[in-house]
């Protein structure tokens, strides 16, 4: 059954002046970040609402949720669909002991507009409980394969996960969930997306999304706790969109007499894996 919701439309997730314009090797753009809180049991075990995606290219959505396990030790999302198509399950991970699990499911392309986001939850068992924040963002202009990734838990400040091989044309994304009561705060590397709490008893959650452009050869992302919580964190690294356009030509008839016409024949293939807009020859 939801409880509550809280929808976050990121203005500002990222700094505007880090984007390109759209080419063949554009840099990827965010669109759009909304979350909702809510609480599944066995009976009610399904999260819906509505999210909006602009009509870019090569876009990619992630979906991430974090969750408190305190009472249900055995949860797992086990489908997420976006307009309904599905999702494929990126990365997961779950603390010690355990307190928190956080996962990031994702889609290349898919539809564009308002559809609803549809997370299946099993593993709640009657009489059990479990406290999420779930959030849906999408960008555009991203190279069209599995993102990579990166996930960590601990316990106490500060949470840190460390995504390698990434390079300055990428972005990188955090998703990190910690067992209530504490506050998450990121460094100012990081331009902070939604911050989200269920409540502020041992079985709620703080969940949180940062964002910032990628350093080489790896990078960190980190949140200071207020207080000594288990974690769980998953960094996402978005690179931007590549598209390896070929192009062939040939020339008829061979030979041309004297005053005969030589037409030439351009001939232009798009190997991918991205789609390659503003392409000029």
């Amino acid at each position: 059954m939801q409880r509550k919701s809280l929808y976050f439309a990121a203005a500002v997730l990222f700094v505007c002046a880090l984007f390109g314009v759209t080419d063949v090797h554009a840099q990827a753009t965010f669109d759009n970040q909304t979350n909702v809180t809510d609480v599944l049991t066995s009976a009610a075990p399904t999260t819906v609402w509505s999210h909006t995606t602009a009509a870019g290219t090569n876009r990619l959505l992630l979906v991430a949720v974090s969750m408190n396990l305190r009472n249900a030790t055995g949860t797992t999302v086990t489908t997420v669909t976006y307009g309904g198509t599905p999702l494929t399950l990126l990365d997961a991970i779950t603390d010690a002991a355990p307190d928190t699990r956080t996962e990031v499911w994702y889609l290349l392309g898919g539809p564009t507009g308002a559809n609803n986001v549809i997370i299946t939850m099993g593993g709640i068992t009657p009489g059990e409980n479990v406290e999420s924040v779930s959030s849906a963002t999408t960008l555009s202009n991203v190279d069209q394969s599995a993102p990579p990734s990166a996930a960590a838990v601990g316990n106490g400040t500060p949470a840190s996960v460390t995504l390698t091989g990434t390079a300055a044309t990428d972005l990188v994304l955090d998703f990190v969930g910690a067992r209530e009561t504490v506050t998450l705060t990121p460094p100012g590397t990081q331009t902070q997306g939604f911050n989200t709490s269920t409540g502020g008893t041992n079985d709620d959650i703080q969940a949180a999304s940062s964002g910032r452009v990628a350093a080489t050869p790896n990078t960190t992302m980190t949140w200071t706790l207020s207080a000594t919580r288990r974690w769980s964190h998953i960094a996402v690294g978005v690179k931007q969109a590549t598209a390896d356009v070929e192009v062939t030509q040939s020339a008829l008839p061979d030979p041309v007499e004297p005053g005969g016409i030589l037409t030439y024949t351009f001939h232009i293939q798009n190997n991918g894996p991205s789609s390659a807009t503003g392409v000029t020859l």
